[in-house]
C-alpha cells in the first residue's frame, strides 16, 4: 500500500517524498470530508453552513501548498505564481459563495488572474510546444461549442468577462499539458488537474446560467476541489524535487 505507506513502499529510496505524506494523510482526508458537507448544504439549501463549507474546503488545499511552501529550500519565480494562483483560487471560493451577479464577475476576475498566475508558472518551467498545440486545438473544438450553448443564457454584461475567462483557462490548460511532456515528477498531475478544472467550469456555468439544479454541483463540487487539492500536491512535489508517481505507486 504504497499510497498510504509511501515509505515502506518505497523502501531506502524514500526521501524527498516524505514532504507529501503529511498532505495526503493529514489535509487530505479533510478535502473529502469538507466537499461531502459541502454538497450536503447544496442540497439542504442552508446557506450560512455552505459558506463555511466551502470556506473551509477551499482552506485544505491552500493549507497543502503552504505547507510544503514553508519547508522549502530557496525561491523560485514559478513557485510563487503557483502559490499565487491557489490563493487567488481562494479568493474567488469566497466571493462566489455570494449570488449575486457582482459576486460572480469578482470571482470570474479572481480565478482570471489565478489562471494568468498558473500559465506564468508554467511557461517558466519549460513546455513542450507541440502538446500545447495539440491541447489547444483540443480545447478549441470543445469550447466553441461549449461557448454557443451557455452564452445565450447569460447576462449581456457578463459575455465579455465569460469569453475573456474561457480564453484565459484554455490557455493555462494547454500550458499544463506542455510541461506534462516535459515534466515528468509531476507535468502530469497538473495537466489532469487543469483538465478537471476546466471541466468542472461546465457545472457552474450550467448551474448559474441555465438550470439551479443539485446534480450540477453533485459532479461539479468533486471535481472542482480534486483539481485544486492535486494542483497544490502537484506544486509542493515540484517545491521539493518530489515525485507523485511514486507517492501513489505508478
Amino acid at each position: 500500500m504504497p499510497f498510504i505507506f509511501p515509505w515502506i513502499g518505497l523502501g531506502g529510496g524514500f526521501t524527498n517524498e516524505i514532504v507529501l505524506v503529511v498532505p495526503l494523510i493529514f489535509i487530505g482526508p479533510c478535502t473529502i470530508v469538507g466537499v461531502i458537507g459541502l454538497l450536503v448544504c447544496e442540497y439542504r439549501k442552508w446557506s450560512v453552513a455552505r459558506g463555511m463549507f466551502k470556506t473551509f474546503t477551499a482552506g485544505t488545499f491552500l493549507a497543502v501548498v503552504i505547507f510544503g511552501y514553508a519547508l522549502r529550500d530557496g525561491n523560485s519565480a514559478s513557485w510563487a505564481c503557483l502559490l499565487a494562483g491557489l490563493c487567488l483560487g481562494f479568493v474567488g471560493d469566497v466571493l462566489l459563495i455570494g449570488k449575486s451577479q457582482r459576486a460572480l464577475l469578482l470571482g470570474l476576475g479572481s480565478f482570471l488572474l489565478g489562471h494568468l498566475a498558473y500559465l506564468a508558472a508554467f511557461y517558466s518551467l519549460g513546455i513542450d510546444w507541440t502538446n500545447v498545440g495539440i491541447a489547444a486545438v483540443a480545447l478549441t473544438a470543445v469550447g466553441i461549442p461549449v461557448a454557443r450553448f451557455l452564452l445565450p443564457h447569460a447576462p449581456a454584461e457578463l459575455r465579455r468577462p465569460i469569453i475573456a475567462y474561457q480564453v484565459v483557462i484554455s490557455s493555462m490548460v494547454a500550458a499544463a499539458w506542455g510541461i506534462a511532456g516535459v515534466h515528468d515528477g509531476g507535468g502530469l498531475f497538473f495537466a489532469a488537474a487543469a483538465t478537471a478544472f476546466y471541466i468542472s467550469d461546465l457545472s457552474v456555468g450550467l448551474e448559474r446560467f441555465v438550470s439551479d439544479r443539485f446534480i450540477h454541483r453533485v459532479w461539479g463540487i468533486p471535481l472542482y476541489f480534486g483539481a485544486q487539492f492535486t494542483t497544490a500536491l502537484a506544486t509542493v512535489a515540484l517545491i521539493h524535487d518530489a515525485h507523485l508517481s511514486k507517492i501513489f505507486g505508478l
